[in-house]
């Protein structure tokens, strides 16, 4: 018999989500099924339970769906004070019911919570062998680039969140058997909270989208810029602003054809302020890899967020040159000047959005070389794999030490 796996998720996963998030679990999920028993318990808010599909949930031998609302997420920041924002905001009297109500109908040989914010419910899991902590980002990071962008009272503030958060996650870091990242660099931020932390870095999943083709015509003026991701994120926000208000002015100066793509979900307010002649905000794109076909370049400057960022891999898979930040491409273990193109501040990052507007043969040589780079570099079903194996081995371990 399978050995049997709970999981406990602060989002709903599914193989075609908004959120990247969403699709890295499931897909981390569907790899597991094939070993163990999978039961979750998920919460699911308002934009992601349209996304629930049945179908999608036999991989599981049980699922349970707890809606969660912007009023349920601010009454669990009330109600628990001891606890950062991030984290207040999944605390749930009802979803601790339902776990003991689990953990009265089945045993669990481990658990993985999903999230760093599930964390939380470690102390209802102590009869679970194996508690193991999935981190897709580092909140420690987060919130302190959270505080580096702010100013004056709003930099106070964020700081003393941030010294909460640090002081939050480095002990419960400790309360896991074992914490999975999806990069050797969150592993790294893992270790230096907790020096006996167990860390396994694995790898995120992402669309492997179709090669670009040389579909558009050279010799127009016209250069299309793309910026890729979803746009309920404020890290994302933060991006495409940084982008219309600094960058593409000076790119415009050369170039003022250029044309700036924001594709990706997007409610209609942002939708309507973005929009502007030479910028197209495209919403929700059906076929991703039609749209990159005809982009010249991905312009991805992020300055806030933390984690692999699912985007920049999908903009180099898919044979697209890509000029974005250090937090940009941060896991990312690409080469510089040939695989991407780096730049902090507005004026670098134009400067390299220039250099491969002008230069299409060095443009198209970036981006398959970050497409070759991908391709040798990236293997989700293998590193699935292998932590599915590192799971069994520990649960067959605690059976053999309660045995002896």
């Amino acid at each position: 018999m399978k050995p049997s796996l709970l999981l406990l998720c602060a989002h709903l996963p599914a193989p075609d989500g908004t959120q990247a998030g969403m699709k890295c679990s499931y897909h981390l999920f569907r790899i597991l099924s094939r070993h163990f028993q999978l039961h979750i318990l998920c919460f699911a808010t308002d934009a992601e339970r349209p996304q629930y599909r049945p179908e999608s949930f036999t991989i599981f031998e049980s699922h349970e769906l707890l809606p969660i609302s912007h009023r349920h997420r601010i009454t669990g920041v009330l109600t628990s004070p001891e606890l950062p924002v991030a984290v207040g905001a999944r605390n749930s009297e009802e979803f601790r019911r339902r776990i003991s109500v689990l953990l009265s109908r089945h045993r669990f040989d481990a658990v993985i919570l999903d999230h760093t914010a599930m964390w939380q419910y470690a102390d209802q899991l102590s009869d679970i062998p194996i508690v193991c902590g999935l981190a897709h980002d580092v909140l420690t990071q987060l919130w302190a680039r959270k505080q580096s962008s702010a100013h004056g009272v709003s930099a106070w503030l964020l700081g003393i969140e941030a010294r909460r958060v640090r002081k939050w996650e480095a002990a419960a870091v400790n309360r896991m058997s074992m914490v999975m990242t999806f990069s050797e660099k969150d592993a790294s931020l893992i270790s230096a909270l907790s020096e006996g932390a167990s860390v396994f870095p694995i790898q995120p999943w992402f669309y492997r989208l179709a090669s670009t083709s040389a579909s558009r015509d050279e010799d127009s003026s016209r250069r299309n810029i793309v910026f890729w991701g979803a746009l309920n994120r404020a890290e994302n926000q933060d991006a495409v602003r940084f982008a219309l208000e600094e960058i593409l002015p000076v790119v415009r100066a050369q170039f003022p054809n250029a044309h700036f793509f924001v594709a990706g979900t997007v409610d209609k307010k942002l939708q309507e302020t973005w929009a502007s002649p030479g910028v197209t905000v495209t919403g929700f794109v059906e076929d991703v890899s039609a749209l990159f076909s005809t982009m010249d370049v991905a312009l991805l400057p992020l300055r806030l967020g933390a984690g692999i960022k699912i985007k920049v891999l999908e903009c180099m898979s898919a044979g697209l040159a890509v000029v974005t930040t250090p937090v940009g491409i941060e896991g990312i273990a690409a080469s510089e000047g040939t695989e991407y193109l780096l730049g902090q501040t507005a004026e670098e990052i134009s400067a390299g959005v220039i250099r491969l507007l002008k230069d299409p043969a060095a443009c198209r040589a970036i981006g398959a070389s970050a497409q070759e780079f991908v391709a040798r570099k990236f293997d989700f079903e293998v590193a699935a794999e292998r932590l599915s194996v590192e799971l069994i081995s520990r649960i067959k371990c605690r059976a053999l030490h309660r045995n002896l």
